[in-house]
């Protein structure tokens, strides 16, 4: 049961991303403009199969940010740091959630209120570990809400 949500999670997370990728710039001055697919890109890793996060805002105001990670069978924890940031001059964290996870497969989705009228963006921090050695990558995805 648990592969299925995991695997349904990450159907809905690549669909959401293919729709509207964005990507923000983390030292830019202005809000990032949409670009590439950089949420779920991934590069040559060798123990991070798969990492991607997305961002979506309700007409209520409602953000939620969903966070994937598939790793080689030899990982052991993962640990998911996710930020969700508003730009006013810089980005600013609002929220925050870490998640732990000993196995070689990882998700989290939060939810927070946004005001209207900004640029926002989930930022999210991946760790595989392999006993001792560890591997990690992040992933950024934003939406004007």
């Amino acid at each position: 049961m648990r592969k299925k949500i995991i695997l349904l999670v990450t159907i809905i997370i690549v669909i959401s991303s293919l729709i509207s990728p964005v990507n923000a710039a983390d030292n830019s001055s202005s809000p990032p403009a949409i670009s590439s697919p950089d949420s779920f890109a991934i590069a040559s890793f060798s123990y991070i199969n798969y990492a991607s996060c997305a961002i979506s805002i309700t007409s209520y105001g409602v953000a939620t940010a969903s966070s994937v990670m598939i790793c080689d069978s030899t990982v052991d924890k993962i640990i998911i740091s996710c930020y969700i940031q508003r730009y006013d001059d810089g980005w600013k964290t609002l929220h925050s959630w870490r998640e732990t996870t000993y196995s070689n497969t990882a998700s989290m989705s939060r939810s927070c209120y946004v005001y209207h009228g900004y640029t926002y963006r989930v930022r999210t921090y991946f760790y595989a570990y392999n006993g001792d050695i560890v591997e990690s990558t992040y992933r950024t995805d934003s939406q004007y809400y």
